[in-house]
């Protein structure tokens, strides 16, 4: 692995082989994520992916009565955006950072640039953001004991 890829505390970016590591993290900017900002809105264009390296984004679904609701929490194991890697720059939630921290941003461009000419994630790349996402969410859904229980 690259020297650099060790100071990078986000599990995907970790999680990729070295030659996709170096070709993105050259397109990564660091930017800070302040409270309660917002990060996309529901059916806007996705323009920078965010792979947080602190703090934790939620991202919430609008229902049909007006109401919301979380449906996920993106932390260091995770990237907002991640549809965009999959071939849709349409955020499908909102994403509102939830606990104030940071990220890596890359704009949407540069990471179709880790995917294969048939537009589709590299297997290498697929199976990094599988694997740390798979975990996030299994982290995410185990029932939470409960006192005197």
């Amino acid at each position: 692995m690259p020297e650099t890829n060790r100071a990078i505390t986000n599990r995907i970016l970790t999680a990729l082989p070295a030659q996709e590591y170096e070709r993105l993290f050259q397109r990564l900017t660091p930017v800070s994520l302040p409270l309660g900002e917002t990060v996309y809105q529901p059916e806007e264009r996705i323009k920078y992916v965010y792979f947080v390296t602190s703090g934790l984004v939620s991202l919430v679904a609008n229902l049909k009565d007006g109401g919301t609701v979380e449906v996920g929490l993106v932390g260091s194991d995770g990237m907002v955006g991640l549809s965009v890697v999959l071939g849709d720059d349409i955020a499908p939630n909102q994403a509102i950072v939830q606990m104030a921290g940071a990220a890596l941003i890359a704009c949407e461009a540069n990471i179709c640039r880790i995917r294969a000419p048939s537009r589709t994630p590299t297997p290498a790349a697929t199976a990094a953001i599988a694997t740390t996402t798979g975990v996030s969410i299994s982290r995410t859904s185990r029932p939470t004991p409960r006192a005197g229980g």
